[in-house]
């Protein structure tokens, strides 16, 4: 009898234990290619996540990047076929990881709308990742179309002269 006694408080953290650690809801996410400029071998992926209470995660991967360098992330106004105004900057994606992690939370455009999650599908824009901020801040090391220009794909090199 005393064994059972020993083993019920245990037995009760269990299954306490497992009620408390219910899954969370799934994050909504949209995801595109970076395709490479040229001829760099860099490219990889944004994804776009809705972490509620009107935030956008924004997280870029990309695959062969230099570790010496930093390089700037920007999300532009149009296709990658158009110069494209700048909406907002991104961090910088980190050349020794290749990665990139943004947070957007009430962040007002130059056009004046609020960037939300809910707009992707019809946004007429691009993310592009530059080789810097500096002289050389107008050659895109990699580049993809988000929203409304998803399915639009181009090859070469690619200039952006929208900041």
């Amino acid at each position: 009898m005393s064994r059972i006694l020993h083993l019920s408080p245990l037995l009760w953290l269990l299954v306490c234990s497992c009620q408390l650690n219910e899954p969370k809801a799934a994050v909504e996410e949209k995801s595109y290619y970076l395709f490479r400029a040229g001829y760099e071998p860099v490219h990889g992926e944004v994804v776009f996540s809705n972490l509620g209470d009107g935030t956008v995660g924004v997280s870029i991967d990309l695959q062969n990047t230099d570790a010496r360098f930093d390089f700037p992330a920007h999300l532009h106004f149009g296709s990658i076929k158009e110069v494209g105004e700048l909406a907002i900057r991104l961090e910088d994606v980190d050349g020794a990881t290749g990665k990139s992690v943004t947070d957007l939370k009430d962040v007002v455009m130059p056009n004046g709308e609020q960037f939300r999650f809910e707009m992707l599908d019809e946004f007429n824009g691009s993310v592009k990742i530059h080789l810097s901020e500096g002289v050389l801040g107008q050659y895109v090391l990699t580049y993809g179309n988000i929203g409304a220009n998803e399915n639009y794909f181009a090859d070469g090199i690619t200039v952006c002269t929208g900041h």
